[in-house]
């Protein structure tokens, strides 16, 4: 009897040792980053290579699929365990740990409908600008706006699919999206990219404060693998979702802007030694005289 007993509680203990990890995970809308597919399966490349590390690790995911603000305020109480495609920031941290490592860098860029356009941020005076709910671009915009003392009204969407439907419709000015999800969406509607971009970010994966980084820090140790080896799933995840972080490259907007400040340096230089110039010869004409 007492074998028996011994063999069973062996039993117990080696299964509760070998049983899988479950995590709760959040899902919104954000393709090719993250999203649910036509089929309601979690997809993206944050979920390719979640998945993979969760087959190493042991862990069993749970996926919760919501809307963007709903996830952050789960996450922020601790009532789901991770959240991947998050962006990075000093006063999230404050309720998150974020992984080390970053996946993807993004950043913000303005849209209109396709017959409209502007050319610069100060062309926000006025506007109805759509926004998605909970937004760090959406803060950044905010800011923004504040410093150049542009009065504009913020319209807030669900997701970025809500914020280009809206602009299809000519229902709004201007709307606010991240590139990834642009450049990976826009064809499906007839809307214009302006040439104003704003915020970058990094995007990483997070856990609710105080879990001691039991798990963003395997996730870590993972990510730096993938990057050190050039055949990773890491590099074909991106180049699956065409996010491959060498064609990201800088906004040919920055170009633009960096030819500007060049130009309008040359030209203070310039003046300043033509006035220099004639300084010395008045100065000559007055010592002369």
């Amino acid at each position: 009897m007492c074998c028996i007993t011994f063999f069973w509680a062996l039993f117990f203990v080696s299964t509760s040792l070998n049983a899988a990890k479950v995590l709760k995970v959040g899902v919104y809308n954000n393709n090719p980053t993250i999203f649910m597919d036509g089929e309601g399966r979690a997809s993206g490349l944050f979920i390719d290579l979640l998945e993979d590390i969760a087959a190493q690790e042991n862990w069993q995911l749970q996926y919760v699929f919501g809307q963007w603000a709903g996830l952050y305020d789960l996450l922020k109480n601790g009532e789901i365990d991770l959240l991947p495609a998050i962006a990075f920031s000093k006063k999230r941290e404050e309720f998150f740990d974020y992984t080390d490592e970053t996946v993807m860098s993004n950043w913000a860029q303005i849209y209109t409908p396709a017959s409209a356009s502007i050319s610069s941020i100060l062309e926000l005076e006025g506007k109805k600008i759509a926004v998605k709910a909970g937004d760090i671009h959406f803060e950044a915009l905010k800011k923004l706006t504040n410093d150049f003392n542009i009065t504009c009204r913020f319209i807030e969407a669900e997701d970025y699919e809500t914020i280009l439907e809206m602009l299809d419709a000519n229902y709004l000015d201007l709307g606010v999206v991240n590139r990834l999800f642009g450049n990976r969406n826009r064809n499906r509607f007839k809307v214009r990219v302006a040439p104003v971009v704003f915020n970058p970010i990094e995007m990483r994966y997070a856990e609710p404060k105080g879990r001691e980084r039991e798990i963003i820090s395997k996730i870590d140790a993972h990510l730096v693998s993938y990057k050190y080896h050039q055949d990773s799933l890491y590099y074909k995840a991106t180049k699956r979702w065409s996010l491959e972080e060498n064609n990201a490259g800088v906004p040919k907007q920055f170009w633009y802007l960096l030819a500007a400040v060049f130009s309008a340096s040359v030209l203070f230089l310039g003046g300043c030694m033509l006035f220099r110039d004639q300084v010395k010869r008045r100065t000559r004409e007055l010592t002369l005289v």
